[in-house]
């Protein structure tokens, strides 16, 4: 059978609803609720600062509908020509199980009394064996609906996303660490936290702290983020994490094999539990006083408490992972007892600037002086802060410095600090929104000409336009405006977080090296010396903790294979197509930007039981269902109806009856709407895929018959 489907383009639709009036009439169904093809409006923010949403969305026709085991009365089929989900309306007997086994509200009924048989849309079989188009793609003057063979469809619209492989959906696809996403967050929805914990340690134990910095690939592709909010899966995964048992790791029986590990940041721990749940002697070897990399001493409180992360290591402890702190290996021959060697010992040196006035006291990395920080060396700021760099680094580094009692502190950086644009910052949206609530001053687009220095100490940061940051091969090479710099910031602290490299110190001597001194591995983690084995920052650089875990992983996997005498596997680890226009889920709220400024309080208390149930509730099933349409996700008012909110305002102020007599004004002052003193409430704020009354689909689907 070949998989037919639906495209549907949300930067052209713009909620005319001929789809929906001609599929009805095509159809001869009466006025109503019920709708084959629904158009959903909402609407995200307030007036007049609004985003609207239009989504044309009929019966998704999944691969492997589960709308058909829901129904006890054999009244659902699947075409073997077309692969349309029928139902044969003599069987219904409107008992609406599908309803609530379909998480895309596709089964609809005319009305909501108890024995109203379901209709559905069918691909218009009558009109495909005929040779024509479904009659909502040919009604749709604006070109936003296609049909056709799904392979075929995917090759036409490669920018629509990544599609759901059998198996496996576009979240888990996206998680460097393969975690079970959509298994997850449905043990969630369903109260079973402990289960979800469980499932999740399988993976990783740091649950908890990938449930408060994850980087979250997952969400960027997120289905349901194809046309509204993705699931909030980190913070569903932090709230697991917060509210379940601690569990315990069960290891296989000791298999006599004994695996020594350089390095007790997360890609060395996450490689020891993996291994010693196989039934591996591991032994975790680290310089520093305390197991967790930079975890523990690169990332603030304020967003990874570190009771949070001892929970944690603890549970390494207790599957019997051996861990030595303070305890640097200097040559890998120390270790010729063990069966094989793993060396993750990071990315920890900061670079240098090479401009004019770089080596004045002052400066510094952003990296050594977080590490000052969460070490205890390092307690208050009393000068300016200039922080060069638009990364998580970065922001860390300056919100530290504020809260250490720095009186300005400024980012310096490149990119732009507008993430609908071409090139935003890398570090997390909501971490720069919550640095700029806090006092932050970004000077986005720009980059750094000199350091202005007096009697050695650096005194001020002159900085010089950017325009350009890569050139036409994609490669990193900044262009500045002229030569001569156009903003001077006065400094006594310049912390610089442009990026990490390994240190002498993790380069290991023993370690295998090529002729350039860098580390040399096959595709298996494995050197040129088949007992050692090295990943990490230590190869990549710089990389998020939830990527630090799947080359852990990943290393565990090969040296098992090694060890029992099999073919390595071939590292994989896949990426997020990163689309950022819009991609944002729900986040809780954070504490007031004035108090939390002054402590390393957890800025973000979490999502309570109401929220967690609420957003793992959204999750479609996607990877189970497999649903045979494909979504372009834009914004319609960005792309289609300019909106302008000033415009909006006016008009809305100065309202006139049909006579042409002017109306009393809405407001009597502008401020009013622009600074309310509580945000305005639309009735239609969401998305309601599955109304379950015909009140509510009328409203939630832009009914205008």
């Amino acid at each position: 059978m070949t998989q037919y489907g639906f495209f549907i383009d949300t930067s052209r639709c713009t909620g005319c609803n001929a789809c929906v009036i001609a599929c009805k009439q095509w159809k001869e169904i009466p006025p109503g609720p019920a709708k084959p093809i629904r158009v959903y409006q909402w609407e995200k923010g307030n007036f007049p600062d609004i985003d609207l949403r239009v989504l044309p969305i009929m019966c998704s026709h999944c691969e492997r509908p589960k709308c058909l085991d829901a129904c006890k009365n054999g009244a659902i089929s699947k075409d073997e020509e077309y692969g349309a989900v029928l139902v044969d309306p003599d069987k219904c007997r409107g008992d609406r199980n599908c309803f609530e086994a379909c998480p895309y509200g596709a089964p609809q009924f005319l009305s909501d009394g108890d024995d109203e048989k379901m209709l559905k849309c069918d691909m218009c079989l009558d009109r495909l064996r005929e040779g024509n188009a479904p009659i909502c793609v040919l009604s749709c003057s604006l070109r936003a609906l296609d049909f056709g063979p799904l392979d075929e469809l995917r090759g036409k619209y490669k920018d629509a996303g990544v599609y759901i492989v059998e198996g496996e959906p576009p979240c888990a696809a996206a998680c460097p660490a393969g975690m079970d996403i959509q298994k997850y967050m449905n043990l969630a929805a369903e109260g079973k936290y402990d289960e979800a914990a469980d499932l999740c340690r399988e993976t990783t134990p740091f649950i908890g702290s990938l449930g408060r910095v994850c980087t979250r690939p997952c969400e960027i592709d997120c289905f349901l983020g194809r046309f509204d909010d993705a699931s909030a899966i980190r913070e569903v995964k932090r709230f697991i994490s917060d509210r379940s048992a601690e569990g315990i790791c069960q290891s296989a029986a000791s298999n006599g094999r004994k695996i020594a590990i350089i390095g007790g940041g997360p890609t060395g721990l996450s490689c020891a539990w993996q291994l010693v749940r196989k039934g591996y002697a591991v032994t975790v070897f680290d310089r520093e006083a305390e197991m967790g990399g930079m975890m523990r001493y690169g990332i603030p409180a304020y967003r990874l408490p570190k009771d949070v992360l001892d929970r944690e290591i603890e549970l390494f402890r207790r599957a019997g992972v051996n861990m030595l702190n303070d305890h640097a290996v200097s040559n890998i021959s120390e270790l010729s007892g063990y069966d094989a060697v793993f060396v993750a010992t990071g990315a920890g040196e900061g670079l240098s600037l090479p401009v004019p006035g770089a080596s004045a006291d002052g400066i510094q990395s952003a990296v050594d002086f977080l590490r000052s920080v969460n070490k205890g060396e390092t307690k208050t700021v009393t000068k300016e802060t200039v922080v060069v760099g638009g990364g998580s680094v970065a922001v860390d580094a300056a919100r530290t410095a504020l809260r250490l009692g720095a009186p300005r502190v400024h980012i310096v950086c490149l990119e732009g600090s507008d993430y609908s644009g071409e090139n935003p910052m890398p570090a997390q949206e909501d971490e720069v929104s919550q640095a700029q609530e806090e006092g932050i001053v970004i000077h986005d687009q720009r980059g750094i000409h000199s350091f202005r220095v007096e009697g050695g100490v650096v005194r001020a940061v002159r900085c010089i336009d950017c325009i350009a940051i890569r050139d036409a091969d994609g490669k990193f090479a900044p262009r500045y405006a002229g030569g001569e710099p156009t903003l001077e910031l006065p400094a006594g602290l310049a912390l610089l977080a442009i990026g990490q490299r390994a240190s002498e110190a993790a380069l290991v001597n023993g370690l295998p090296l090529t002729e350039d001194n860098r580390i040399d591995i096959n595709g298996s983690f494995q050197t040129w010396n088949p007992c050692v084995f090295a990943g990490g920052d230590l190869l990549t650089g710089t990389s998020d903790i939830i990527s630090s875990v799947a080359a852990g992983n990943a290393a565990a996997e090969s040296i098992h294979c090694f060890c029992e005498g099999k073919p390595l596997p071939e590292r994989k680890i896949p990426e997020s197509a990163r689309l950022r226009l819009e991609k944002k889920s729900l986040a809780p709220p954070c504490r007031p930007a004035g108090e939390r400024a002054r402590d390393f309080t957890e800025v973000c208390p979490g999502f309570g039981e109401e929220d967690c149930q609420t957003q793992s509730a959204r999750c479609l099933h996607c990877g189970t269902l497999m649903p045979s349409v494909l979504i372009r996700r834009e914004t319609p008012k960005r792309n289609v109806v300019p909106w302008d909110k000033h415009e909006a305002l006016r008009l809305w102020a100065k309202r006139h009856a049909d006579n042409g007599e002017e109306l009393p004004d809405v407001f009597s002052d502008i401020n009013e709407i622009l600074f309310p003193e509580a945000p305005s409430v639309f009735f239609r704020g969401k998305l309601m895929l599955r109304a379950s009354s015909s009140a509510d689909k009328l409203l939630y689907t832009m009914d205008d018959e």
